[in-house]
Formats: structure tokens, sequence, C-alpha cells
């Protein structure tokens, strides 16, 4: 199996395709289609400023608007067929795309062939791949000659074992799953150590640990196998309890009555901060269902 990532240059604002048209075609966005017309039928004024000063206007005649709430959408949309195409008669392989971010997953020649075919419809769009940022996984130890024959061929990267894609890990090497992840974590520490700055109040901390900090692991319960998550989602919610504890001066350690109570929802009569560790395996599982079927 062979694990292709790429990376787009500047995409957003450099896509010339039609992008209303690709949008009429979906008639379940129809109640959208009027105000995409009046944002995008003509070229837009983006302002200029330099260090909060306005200092002049340019016109924007191509590309989607970064910071525009339909912004996304219309480039998901933009690509959608285009992803589609690259994999038709490529066998099994399995595309994903999140914006951008294209990554295809199956055996090598077919993942190849659709590389190519992705590449040759990118011709006339006015995007360009990132070849240097694009990268190709091998995820066992030895990487065969072929595959990497066939990789300098089109100036791709390989990687052996592991690489990072979608803002996660993919790959085989508990070793290297759990270095990332270590990482991953100690990365939060600022957030927290912020949160407890004495000018920052009770409440509104409460608010961002429980909106902003807790949903920053969310994603990583749904796409790492829990036995590897286990350790570190135990670290994170040790930093959340900790965090708490700590700004509304609680005795620490507190009894596992009290924090179950606090990890209940507010509905419930809880404070909200819920247990990654806990949900780690429901969200794991629930995810791999969802892909599957």
């Amino acid at each position: 199996m062979l694990s292709y990532s790429s990376d787009l240059k500047n995409a957003f604002n450099d896509i010339n395709g039609n992008i209303l048209k690709e949008l009429y075609k979906v008639g379940a966005l129809k109640p959208l289609w009027r105000i995409a017309h009046w944002a995008y039928k003509d070229v837009s004024e983006l302002l200029v400023f330099d260090h909060g000063k306005y200092c002049d206007t340019i016109l924007s005649a191509e590309g989607v608007k970064q910071g525009d709430c339909l912004g996304s959408l219309l480039f998901a949309i933009s690509m959608h067929s285009m992803y589609q195409k690259c994999t038709v008669g490529c066998g099994n392989v399995r595309c994903v795309a999140i914006a951008d971010d294209l990554n295809l997953v199956g055996q090598a020649p077919a993942v190849f062939k659709a590389f190519d075919r992705f590449e040759k419809k990118l011709q006339g769009t006015g995007l360009i791949l990132q070849k240097a940022k694009c990268a190709l996984l091998w995820p066992r130890p030895t990487l065969p000659e072929s595959v990497r024959a066939e990789a300098n061929k089109r100036g791709l990267v390989c990687r052996v074992g592991t690489m990072e894609a979608l803002g996660g890990l993919v790959g085989c090497g508990d070793d290297a799953f759990n270095l990332w992840l270590q990482d991953y974590i100690d990365g939060f520490q600022p957030y927290f150590d912020m949160l407890l700055h004495p000018e920052l109040p009770v409440q509104v901390m409460m608010l961002l640990l429980r909106l902003s900090a807790i949903p920053k692991i969310g994603y990583l319960t749904r796409v790492t196998p829990p036995r590897l998550l286990e350790a570190h989602a135990k670290r994170f919610d040790n930093m959340v309890l900790n965090t708490f504890l700590q700004k509304c001066a609680l005795p620490n350690p507190l009894s596992n009555v009290a924090k179950y109570t606090i990890s209940l929802p507010v509905r419930l009569g809880g404070l909200g901060l819920r247990s990654a560790a806990t949900i780690s395996i429901p969200a794991y599982y629930c995810s791999v269902a969802f892909g599957h079927y």
C-alpha cells in the first residue's frame, strides 16, 4: 500500500475556474445561489493595510476570498469533481481531501496513475502542485526501488514508516507515534499557561477551557488508535484539570467523585470538562465505522 499527500500553491487565491458554475450544479445548495452570485459575480475590492493603516485598494478577479464564509465551500465544490475523476479506473484507490489537501491511498501503480491524472487535470485551473511539499508514504521499513524510481521520476519526496497528513500521523511504528503525540500534547502547555494569567477572569477561563482547549484534542481521538493515544490523552486531561484547579484555587488531588462531577455536561450539573481518555475509544471506533460504511 502507498499513500500520497499533496499540497497546492496558494490554492484559494489562484483557482480560476468558473466557481459559480460548479455551485449551480448542486441543487441541494440552491438557497446559497443568490448570495454566492452577489459575492462572486464580479471583481472584488480588497483593502490593503500596513500596520493597521489603510494604504490602497486592489481588485481581485480570481479565486475565492480567504475569510469569506462561502470561500471554503465554493473552493471544495470547485475541486470535488476533479478529485473524483482522478481515481476513476484506478482500482481501489481511496481519495480523501480537505480543501486543497488531497490524499490518495492504494496499491503503488494505481496511486501513481491517479497522481498523474490529477496533475494533468490541474492544467488550466491556475493551480500548481508544490512538489517539494508533496510526499509519498511507504508504511513499511524498506522502500522498494521500483517505488523510489517512480517517485523520483515525478519529483516526489518519499517517506518510510510514518508521515503527517491531514492533521494527524499515518503509517506504522509505535515509537514514532508516541514521539509525535508527545510533542503534539506538549504544544498545548503555553495555551494552558495563558489561561492562568491573573488578569483573566475565572468565568472567561472556564469558557475557553471548555469551548476552546478541550476540543483541540477531539480530532486526534477520532483518528488515532486508543492504545496509542491513551497515555497522551490522560496527560492532556491532567493539564486541563490542573489548570482548572490552579485557577480556582481548589485542593489537588480531587476525589474521584469530584472529578466525575466536573466532567459531566453542563446540562447534567457538571462543568463540561470531559475527559479525552474516556471518549477516545468510542470516538475512534465511531469514526472507523463511519469511514467504512
